[in-house]
């Protein structure tokens, strides 16, 4: 059910958006070039969003609480690839763009 969650989310994202492809909007871009953080950081923010939830909200239902987790992996990884990947790139362009002697 959990493995489920994330692409239902999307599916569910491109037909409320009208589109046939992710790329075609911000969202879809946004998601897009944050997805390798997304993926890196999602796995350790599930149990412990697991933890929180069930020690504040033990009514709360457990598919409810699937899509909880899955948004806070997803937001996590995008706050992480706002405020650290895009630093760590503008830090190497000059590094990168530096002509060879």
């Amino acid at each position: 059910m959990v493995l489920s969650i994330a692409p239902l989310l999307l599916v569910t994202m491109l037909v409320a958006v009208g589109t046939t492809t992710m790329r075609e909007t911000r969202l879809g871009l946004a998601l897009g070039d944050a997805s390798y953080s997304i993926f890196l950081f999602h796995q350790p923010c599930m149990p412990a969003t697991l933890l929180i939830l069930a020690k504040t909200m033990p009514w709360l239902p457990s598919s409810l609480a699937a899509i909880i987790r899955s948004l806070v992996g997803i937001a996590v990884g995008y706050l992480v690839h706002i405020f650290v990947d895009k630093r760590i790139q503008r830090y190497m362009e000059p590094i990168k763009t530096k002509p060879k002697l």
